[in-house]
């Protein structure tokens, strides 16, 4: 099989001798000098050359070049960016007139004017590969489309040249950033992966100028939520079942997580892809009244991340608040949040609904505003589960009692009790050790009437009618 392309308005001979202009596959049965035959499918492209769209800038700045198998640098003749812009030249065997990405390199590039989102594939890559085909020889890429050059949507995966399609949500693009997945081991030591020959547009400069409504930088949306039990069992209070709050910035006033309770789980959505790039690249963050060590009060989850939202890789268990990296993964849109809680420590009451979603942050994120400010948006004030105060019985001629359960493990509270004027009966402040306490309250020597219990925690304050008959 050979792959070969003419400019428009050339001519290509075929290996019987005829001559053809046009694109298509072409089958010649010859004979060997043996009697035997010998097939030899040309695959023949033809380049528009006139009116034609094609990206004219290299982003040097965004783009770096790989190695050889071997880990040596790609050859210096290969190695001119200039190569990979305009229309591709005709692809002829030992002519390097292409730009090699190197395994794992890439390359962004820009058209001088918007392209347009079309019907079908709107973008072609033009790659150069020597009588060779995908089957036998897979130099192949990832390709993204960006309307700033910075924040990229996955349009699609090529071997050799091939043509992607740019996402619904974007109704035209300017950069095409083409990365490098060749597998080094279907390849000899000094071959050098991807060779971009060209980026076309298909269907011209883009009228709909309108941009794209995405965010970069944090989670967008939640496609899954499964949400587990508190220790003791319970259905998780519902204020702190709703899954948006782990969309935006982490932070805000009052409730602002997500708890996903012992068990439960939560599939999370960037809206731009988040690039796999030197240091760390994901920051979880978890909400835990205080601030506490991970020894006192040890919140688990396991992270997986995924390009699709269907398979997952796992990367990482962390403890409260983690800062991830992707590993051998180029790129993600989707992470996974799993507890993975201790649920029998003695450090959760029996409120305790595992482990909380704040919020999620691409740490190499555009707009620099979720990095910036995510460290002062971690919510440190919110009590890690609802805690309960019961008055018993309620109305009392003699004696009730307030049960206090699911406070925090150290709390101090201080209970008061006052009459229906305001003034101040009782006081006392009492050390928790486990979460829970039992006040007795005498009510025979008091006035029949309507009395306020008040209990403050370091987790909020509430507050409960006592009826004296």
């Amino acid at each position: 099989t050979v792959n070969a392309s003419i400019n428009e308005g050339e001519s290509y001979t075929l290996p019987n001798g005829e001559v053809v202009t046009q694109a298509g596959q072409y089958v010649t049965v010859l004979q060997t000098v043996a009697g035997c035959p010998n097939t030899i499918t040309t695959i023949l492209s033809v380049i528009n050359t006139t009116g034609g769209c094609y990206a004219a800038t290299v982003i040097e700045s965004n783009t770096i070049q790989g190695n050889r198998k071997n880990g040596m640098p790609v050859i210096d003749v290969r190695s001119n960016t200039a190569q990979a812009l305009g229309a591709p030249d005709a692809v002829v065997v030992n002519v390097v007139n292409f730009y090699t990405l190197g395994f794992g390199g890439y390359l962004t590039v820009k058209f001088d004017q918007p392209v347009a989102n079309g019907t079908g594939n709107d973008i072609r890559v033009h790659e150069a590969t020597w009588n060779n085909t995908c089957s036998n020889y897979p130099e192949r890429a990832e390709v993204f489309g960006s309307q700033d050059g910075c924040n990229f949507l996955y349009m699609g995966e090529v071997c050799h040249s091939g043509n992607v399609a740019i996402p619904e949500e974007m109704a035209w693009i300017q950069y095409v950033q083409i990365r490098d997945i060749s597998n080094p081991a279907s390849f000899a030591a000094n071959d050098d992966g991807f060779d971009v020959a060209g980026v076309e547009c298909l269907h011209g400069a883009a009228t709909n100028l309108v941009m794209a409504d995405l965010t970069d930088g944090t989670l967008q949306s939640i496609p899954t939520y499964l949400p587990g039990t508190t220790k003791n069992g319970n259905q998780i209070p519902l204020s702190r079942r709703n899954k948006n709050q782990a969309i935006g910035l982490p932070g805000g006033a009052g409730i602002n997580f997500v708890s996903l309770g012992f068990g439960g789980s939560l599939i999370g959505k960037f809206d731009y892809v988040v690039f796999n790039k030197e240091g760390l690249d994901v920051q979880v963050i978890e909400t835990s009244f205080g601030n506490p060590a991970c020894a006192n009060y040890p919140e688990e989850a396991e992270i997986s991340v995924s390009k699709d939202g269907v398979t997952f890789s796992p990367i990482s268990e962390i403890c409260q608040d983690g800062s991830l990296d992707l590993g051998s993964l180029g790129w993600i849109q989707y992470v996974k949040i799993v507890d993975s809680s201790p649920i029998g420590s003695s450090r959760f009451n029996g409120a305790a609904d595992g482990y909380d979603v704040d919020g999620v942050v691409d740490l190499h994120a555009c707009s620099n505003g979720a990095n910036s400010r995510m460290s002062n948006k971690d919510n440190i004030t919110e009590p890690d589960a609802e805690w309960t105060a019961n008055l018993y019985p309620n109305p009392t001629s003699d004696r009730a009692n307030l049960e206090l359960v699911d406070l925090p493990i150290d709390d101090l509270i201080t209970y008061e009790l006052f009459d229906v004027t305001g003034r101040l009966l009782e006081s006392e402040k009492h050390q928790l050790s486990d979460g829970r306490i039992n006040i007795s309250i005498d009510m025979k020597h008091l006035p029949i009437g309507s009395y306020q219990v008040r209990v403050i925690s370091i987790t909020g304050i509430k507050v409960l009618k006592l009826i004296r008959l």
